[in-house]
């Protein structure tokens, strides 16, 4: 093939490939939460939408907490149920009369490491059937995807570790977990979010020194 020939080719490809990255760019919509359904505010033509939520905490504060303080806080809070599950499903659905997207967990109670006192949620025995929520996710509302901007990409068949209270009344499940659930591999605590959770910073014994400290 001649050289000229051959480069007006590429030239051509490459515009249709850019055409192409261009077109999904577009079609990719961020809308604000609001208090409609998130239904009635699709488009037509949407491919993928991005629900965008403001959750930053812009209190001033001395010092980040540590690990330790975090898991101790937790543990004296309505959050106080320390669980390990064995996943087995993992699935976006809409909550808050379908204004925004949660992540729910499905399977096996491995372990209750700690409980509540007052037994405000009560926990399946071990070797039973488990759900609890978390916050964002993403859902398919027909042919669109939806997501939060706070959506992780947790993944299924995996053992896990979440600190799990009453449903906030919207939620789905029966629990709902406080901070994102962790990944228990081996030793190590793995978060899947773009930020790690403090928690991660512990191994997976010590958390659960820590935690048997606090009974």
């Amino acid at each position: 093939m001649p050289f000229f020939a051959k480069s007006v080719q590429l030239l051509v490809l490459a515009s249709v490939v850019v055409s192409a990255s261009e077109q999904l760019v577009e079609r990719t919509r961020v809308i604000p939460f609001s208090d409609r359904p998130i239904v009635e505010r699709l488009l037509p033509d949407d491919q993928v939408v991005v629900l965008a939520r403001d959750d930053s905490d812009r209190s001033v504060t001395e010092r980040e907490p540590t690990a330790s303080e975090i898991v101790r806080s937790l543990l004296d809070s309505r959050f106080g149920n320390l669980v390990i599950v064995d996943v087995n499903q993992i699935s976006g659905v809409l909550v808050d009369d379908g204004r925004w997207i949660d992540t729910k967990f499905d399977g096996v109670l491995a372990d209750v490491v700690t409980t509540r006192t007052d037994r405000s949620v009560k926990l399946p025995v071990k070797g039973a059937p488990i759900s609890f929520s978390f916050d964002g996710g993403e859902v398919k509302v027909g042919n669109v995807l939806v997501r939060t901007n706070n959506a992780i990409p947790f993944p299924a068949k995996r053992r896990y570790l979440a600190f799990l209270g009453p449903p906030a009344g919207w939620g789905v499940g029966t629990m709902v977990a406080a901070t994102e659930p962790v990944i228990i591999d081996r030793n190590k605590l793995r978060g899947m979010g773009k930020t790690h959770p403090p928690i991660t910073s512990l191994t997976f014994e010590n958390l659960l020194r820590l935690a048997r400290q606090r009974r």
